[in-house]
């Protein structure tokens, strides 16, 4: 036999073999393998998190059923499509959505962020979000899922690994989230259709699913929040077109923004006026959602002591922008914020003593707030805004003052760290609603630029997980991160969108809110009942000592909400 020939043999048997190689590990996939499943929005699904238990069979969905939830008119739902690949990859896969007419359906791809290392600081045990007996367990993987890319952005540009149509690699899951939202002119009744999923052009999966629509229509923003946005933040990064449109993703969240608003003039800024009057949350401004036309329910004078000693002529500045504000806003809650997180700074007292000297009445009644962890009754201010390390019912209701929740931490409360527990978002909300806790504060959403004291300086928050340090030795992961860029510069990931992206921490925080809002409309028909579900949920939140004393899977949330939408018939 010739080289030639013997070669051509050795290649085609190559070949053949090969073949059968790919024939025989496709036949080995074990029968019944999940390739396509899906679950709604109380599990963290990573990448690399191996085989769950929830593929098979969860709270919505089943291999056979499909999916089938519920909800009320304005209200958003989430599901997550989770890809999950076995020994071959999976290719090319792409969602279409049939029905489901009177609904309106976004779809992000759950994108991850490397975790280098936990949150923690001068010991590794703890952290600004939890105690050091309450560690949490870390996601799996070494990777954190928080930012959702929609897909018509995957499609152009995404973090390597995440774009779309999805590829998935042996042995991983990639996921693909839905936010279903249900307008308020929605019939009440089921309302079917099906996800129909594909890879390389071929069918993979058709789930079908069932939405049951109540009649009852969801109150917007049942529960007062603070959070934070420093529109030079986003104006630096992006531009200064994507202040709008990330103002306008935290109030469809159902959260209230709050800007660094110190004398009148700030009040010419259209973006920032039509913000406080509601007009920016209207179609005419391009908003779709909840909330349409809905006016700030907080102005913050003098974000985290901006406006230092009260000089006369600070006081001038502030008495006219309380007069454009009771043109604007005449209903909105309002304080000064002398000063952050310094309980025995002279600025507190000695803005309430110069407010109170002044012959206008404005002056007078505004109020005075800081950031302090100590008994409320007890410091000499309008309005404390305590720690939630530190906060303590008894104290809070001793005291005719407002006493706002900041920020958050375990055992007691949930945390906003994206290395916590996935739910940490949805039990505050919780808690706030059942202890009737006025506002939860969360100190900043856009926090892109780590320039606090001992901070690294600015850095692309699509490439790490960590955003957070300080002269203390502290390091957080996902710290004042609730939003993500859309465009960036100097070398780091540029969507090419001027506008933020959410996370899955915001989106935890939105189904909080609105399950308080299923609380709030039950209360009106049955408050024991509501305060029986919601007490076995938090009722106990603030006696945690190491073990958070909420639930940390979803199915307890679940029957929760579905008990009330029941009581709701």
């Amino acid at each position: 036999m010739s080289h030639a020939k013997r070669s051509f043999g050795l290649a085609a048997a190559l070949v053949v073999g090969m073949l059968a190689i790919v024939w025989w590990r496709r036949a080995a996939e074990p029968r019944g393998t999940t390739s396509v499943w899906a679950i709604d929005d109380g599990l963290r699904v990573g990448s690399r998190a191996g085989a769950l238990a929830e593929a098979a069979h969860n709270r919505v969905w089943t291999p056979d059923g499909g999916i089938a939830s519920f909800g009320l008119r304005g209200e958003t739902l989430a599901l997550q499509i989770v890809v999950s690949a076995g020994a071959l990859p999976r290719r090319e896969v792409r969602l279409d959505i049939e029905g489901l007419d009177e609904l309106e359906v976004e779809t992000f791809v759950v994108t991850e962020l490397p975790l280098s290392r936990r949150s923690g600081g001068e010991d590794p045990r703890e952290s600004l979000g939890w105690s050091r007996d309450s560690t949490p367990a870390a996601p799996p993987g070494g990777l954190v899922p928080d930012p959702l890319l929609p897909i018509t952005v995957a499609e152009e540009v995404a973090p390597v690994g995440y774009g779309y149509p999805l590829s998935v690699p042996p042995h991983e899951h990639r996921v693909l989230w839905l936010d279903v939202t249900i307008p308020e002119e929605t019939t009440p009744g089921e309302h079917h259709g099906r996800f129909v999923v594909t890879s390389e052009g071929a069918p993979l999966s058709v789930v079908p699913i069932t939405l049951e629509v109540g009649s009852a229509t969801l109150p917007f923003q049942a529960l007062r929040t603070m959070v934070y946005v420093n529109p030079e933040a986003v104006v630096e990064r992006m531009g200064a077109a994507a202040l709008a449109p990330t103002l306008q993703l935290i109030h469809r969240h159902h959260l209230t923004p709050f800007l660094p608003i110190t004398r009148a003039e700030d009040l010419d800024e259209p973006v920032v006026r039509a913000a406080i009057t509601g007009e920016l949350y209207t179609e005419a401004h391009g908003y779709r959602g909840p909330g349409r036309g809905v006016p700030a329910d907080l102005v913050v004078i003098g974000s985290y002591g901006q406006l230092h000693e009260p000089e006369p002529r600070r006081l001038g500045q502030v008495g006219r922008l309380l007069e454009r504000l009771d043109r604007l806003a005449p209903k909105a809650q309002r304080f000064l914020y002398a000063v952050d997180e310094q309980c025995d700074s002279p600025l507190g007292p000695a803005w309430r003593e110069a407010l109170d000297a002044s012959p206008d009445p404005r002056l007078r009644a505004l109020m005075v707030g800081h950031t302090c962890s100590r008994p409320p009754a007890e410091q000499p201010v309008d309005l404390v805004m305590v720690f939630a390390p530190s906060f303590r019912l008894d104290t809070a209701r001793a005291t005719d003052k407002p006493v706002f929740i900041y920020n958050g931490a375990l055992p007691r409360t949930g945390t906003f760290l994206s290395d916590g527990p996935f739910l940490s978002l949805r039990a505050n909300a919780w808690i706030q609603a059942h202890h009737r806790i006025e506002r939860w504060f969360y100190w900043e959403s856009v926090f892109w630029n780590d320039d606090n004291r001992g901070g690294l300086g600015p850095y692309d928050p699509w490439a790490t997980a960590e955003t957070f340090h300080n002269a203390d030795g502290d390091h957080c992961n996902g710290d004042g991160v609730l939003l993500y860029p859309g465009r960036q510069h100097g070398g780091r990931l540029d969507l090419g969108q001027a506008r933020s992206f959410p996370s899955l921490r915001l989106a935890q925080w939105r189904r909080g809110i609105q399950d308080a809002a299923y609380l709030k409309l039950v209360e009106t028909r049955s408050p024991a009942l509501a305060r029986q579900i919601s007490g076995a949920l938090v009722g106990d939140a603030f006696d945690a000592q190491h073990t958070p004393s909420f639930p940390l899977a979803g199915d307890p949330w679940y029957r929760a909400r579905r008990a009330l939408f029941e009581a709701l018939r």
